[in-house]
């Protein structure tokens, strides 16, 4: 970003031109300079390792679903059935959103019954 930058504001480059886009497309960057990364540099802070990923598009539906099970238990063997009857409280009181995207979850989403993938997609 630092050198893009340079390119741009001494060198008056493009922020289109193919030196700056070399530079930043391999990574999606933008000759933004960023608050946190100029005051933390020196101590070793990289922002980009503390943003969270979109865990739905890390997930393969599949994967997702022996995860949560592999959850499940946990919390089962952790405190039995208050955890869980927890968790369903939880999704429960999720609200909806727009019509055919994440619908109303059952009163039990721990007893996996009668699930879809879309269910798994919006307990994801």
């Amino acid at each position: 970003v630092k050198k893009a930058r340079l390119l741009i504001f001494d060198k008056g480059k493009s922020i289109t031109s193919k030196d700056v886009k070399y530079l930043l497309d391999f990574m999606s960057l933008t000759a933004t300079e960023n608050a946190f990364s100029k005051a933390f540099f020196e101590y070793g802070f990289q922002q980009f390792q503390l943003e969270a990923t979109d865990i739905l598009h890390e997930f393969e539906l599949g994967e997702w679903r022996r995860v949560f099970i592999h959850l499940l238990r946990i919390l089962e063997a952790y405190q039995k059935s208050r955890a869980k009857d927890e968790l369903d409280h939880r999704y429960q009181s999720l609200p909806t959103f727009t019509a055919g995207t994440i619908c109303r979850f059952s009163k039990s989403v721990s007893s996996l019954k009668k699930m879809t993938v879309h269910n798994f997609e919006d307990i994801l």
